[in-house]
């Protein structure tokens, strides 16, 4: 038990920490880590450390930078009489580590990419453990346009559509889904439109072992396709309610 204490006492450091970002940013932090804006640092002239990590100058105007980041997320778990079965009781410690950077290349261009680990204590088991893996991995060109903005995405990426009844980032487990997508994003105000087609990521155990398999005809992977749209059908009248259309392939 003293261990487990020793790492309570650290992670409420931790949370001491990073908890002014949160204080002036509430918004920041998502659930969809490249969905993540820290433009708003950009005129910023006494970052914190917390605050500077987010917005690291690449540039003499600091129209382009890099942000890092990163989530620990470790978890014990206990079952007793598990599948209804008497005395058959679990438990297991499982934990979840990534790391992230996003390059923003001037005001057109950006790259993101983030490694992913999961581990569990009572073997291997999917989507529980990989060694380590690329779980994100993909080049965006962003077309800013009079509060419009259209983004082609191709590479590896998280996609979560609506409430995620049908595609979802699946953050219960260590591991989350990720697709490799062709992508088109497309929103202005509350209106939103995507167009996608790839191939979800088959995960494997080992080190670097989830591959590509875009471009591969025979990979057993499932192949995905779809359009998707989002928008407020009572705009202008206090709480918008929002009506979504898409079509999705598989």
């Amino acid at each position: 038990m003293k261990s487990y204490r020793v790492l309570t006492i650290l992670l409420l450091h931790f949370f001491h920490f990073v908890s002014p970002l949160f204080a002036q940013q509430q918004d920041a932090f998502k659930s969809e880590r490249a969905q993540e804006d820290y433009t708003h640092l950009k005129d910023s002239t006494n970052l914190g450390w917390q605050q500077a990590v987010k917005y690291i100058s690449l540039s003499g105007d600091r129209s382009s930078y890099l942000s890092i980041g990163g989530s620990f997320r470790p978890r014990y778990e206990h079952f007793s009489n598990r599948f209804w079965i008497k005395d058959n009781d679990e438990n297991y410690y499982s934990q979840r580590l990534s790391f992230h950077t996003d390059w923003h290349l001037g005001q057109f261009v950006r790259l993101f990419g983030e490694l992913y680990h999961g581990y569990k204590t009572d073997g291997m088991a999917f989507p529980q453990s990989d060694d380590l893996d690329v779980h994100q991995l993909f080049v965006a060109f962003e077309l800013p346009i009079e509060q419009t903005n259209i983004s082609f995405r191709f590479g590896r990426q998280e996609m979560k559509l609506g409430s995620g009844r049908l595609i979802d980032l699946r953050v219960g487990p260590n591991m989350r889904r990720s697709f490799d997508l062709a992508r088109i994003i497309f929103q202005k105000d509350q209106l939103k439109f995507q167009a996608f087609y790839g191939k979800e990521v088959q995960s494997n155990f080992g080190a670097f072992d989830n591959a590509v398999s875009f471009f591969d005809e025979e990979a057993v992977n499932p192949r995905t396709w779809g359009v998707y749209s989002q928008f407020p059908i009572n705009p202008g009248e206090g709480k918008n309610y929002f009506c979504e259309l898409y079509y999705l392939g598989f």
